[in-house]
């Protein structure tokens, strides 16, 4: 009984040094002991590997120019203050068009009418409320965004899928090199 006071608390006690000495700090000394049960561990980087926003690093269009695709979804997302469609809009160029009759779609996406033509712009639970299946042209590019943990959105123009757009962290330029790890961003809620 002895033996276990002494080395437990000693243990613990190292073990806390240790890992203050490799930049790890250890509020709860109890949380080393449950470590044991831990199958997996995610750390949020964000402001660390990137620059704390998502930007757009992707876009493919469906019969329509990729930078036409991007205006579009533009003009629809700038009435909105999500920081997906803060990305999308920054990453426009040539000029946004005007848009009328914004409308947040809460989980699914945002719509309003652009030049006169209604524009969706939104995720998977936008295509299945719409019934609309996504064209085989693009889905390799969505299918391989998504696999690298893009937030992927597609551009819906009365009722068609015209393109996509993929959203991902934008990595800080001191951080590795990109492809030796991936930046998710994740949201309460995926309306963009």
């Amino acid at each position: 009984p002895h033996a276990l006071g002494l080395a437990i608390p000693l243990v613990i006690a190292i073990s806390t040094g240790v890992a203050a000495r490799a930049g790890i700090l250890i509020r709860d000394r109890l949380a080393l002991e449950r470590m044991r049960t831990v199958g997996a561990v995610l750390f949020d980087k964000t402001g660390t590997l990137t620059k704390g926003r998502p930007a757009v690093r992707d876009v493919t269009g469906f019969g329509v120019p990729a930078d036409e695709v991007l205006r579009l979804a533009a003009a629809v997302e700038a009435s909105s203050e999500h920081p997906l469609a803060k990305a999308i809009v920054s990453a426009a160029t040539g000029g946004i068009p005007n848009a009328s009759g914004f409308r947040a779609l809460p989980g699914r996406g945002v719509e309003a009418v652009v030049d006169g033509t209604p524009v969706e712009v939104g995720g998977p639970a936008l295509l299945r409320e719409r019934a609309i299946d996504m064209p085989t042209e693009i889905s390799d590019d969505v299918e391989t965004w998504s696999a690298r943990g893009a937030t992927v959105l597609s551009v819906v123009r009365d009722g068609r899928i015209i393109g996509a757009v993929a959203v991902e962290g934008e990595m800080r330029p001191e951080s590795a090199e990109p492809s030796s790890f991936t930046a998710t961003f994740f949201f309460n809620d995926t309306a963009t």
